[in-house]
């Protein structure tokens, strides 16, 4: 792998929506960052050496309405972000390496049949997987951890070293 791109936005223009109240912890990186930043972290297997980021804060909300995310990783690895509230609807994720890429467009928490393009020699193979309804599959699993006590997917270290790069962004942006 060389570099993976994540993006994640949409237009929210509703002033009394949560996620734009600064009180309650809004801002783009806190609701969709976290979906952008997560998959880079899962795909490299690793925490990010190097944080950059730049954003937008509203001027009537306070928050953080889009930030832009440079990731650098310790085997060379690049990654580069982008969340917002104040862009086109778009998301899903590239991974590039030296003789392909492999591009997922979807919403983050689509559900249905999912193409997947595997591009290489200016050529493109499209995998189409069946995607389940994810929040079914969280509820689910929220239930098995109690009752059964298995493992959830996500670990709190995990969800931890999500916040911390989500901290990182964040600090720079609100400079």
């Amino acid at each position: 792998m060389k570099v993976i791109e994540a993006w994640f936005s949409f237009r929210l223009d509703d002033l009394n929506n949560v996620r734009l109240i600064n009180d309650l912890g809004g801002g783009a990186t806190y609701d969709v960052g976290c979906y952008v930043i997560n998959i880079i972290r899962y795909i490299a297997g690793s925490e990010p050496i190097k944080v950059m980021a730049s954003g937008e804060t509203g001027p009537v909300s306070g928050v953080d309405e889009s930030s832009c995310m440079l990731f650098e990783f310790e085997n060379g690895l690049k990654a580069a972000a982008h969340c917002a509230f104040n862009s086109a609807p778009r998301s899903g994720y590239r991974i590039v390496g030296e003789t392909g890429i492999i591009e997922v467009d979807i919403m983050f928490n689509a559900k249905g049949e999912l193409g997947i393009q595997v591009i290489k020699d200016d050529h493109t193979d499209i995998i189409t997987v069946s995607t389940p309804d994810n929040y079914m599959l969280e509820v689910e699993q929220f239930g098995r951890c109690i009752l059964d006590g298995e493992a959830p997917h996500l670990s709190l270290d995990d969800s931890y070293g999500n916040a911390v790069v989500i901290d990182k962004v964040l600090a720079q942006i609100k400079k």
